[in-house]
């Protein structure tokens, strides 16, 4: 890939994402089949596992299962938008 170092993991990460919404939902491009999707996936989270642990991705996201919903202690917590006074929408 010729890109700068700088951008490399963006477009690694963006790589990453693609192959994993074509595994999980095959209408995304229905001219890759699964199978090629998943493959992809996994090649590149064990090519770069410190730009996949980074977006907590794993190679069993891939894979479909009801336990992908559930809370870990790896991903981060985000912080509210807004403070809990402060109403939303206009005035």
């Amino acid at each position: 890939m010729n890109v700068k170092d700088e951008n490399r993991p963006h477009l690694i990460a963006v790589r990453m994402q693609h192959w994993l919404d074509i595994a999980r939902c095959p209408l995304v491009n229905i001219k890759v089949p699964t199978w090629r999707a998943r493959k992809n996936y996994c090649a590149l989270v064990r090519k770069y596992p410190e730009i996949a642990a980074a977006l907590g991705y794993t190679e069993a996201l891939s894979f479909p299962s009801p336990l992908h919903d559930l809370w870990s202690p790896v991903q981060q917590q985000v912080p509210p938008s807004a403070p809990a006074g402060v109403p939303h929408g206009r005035h």
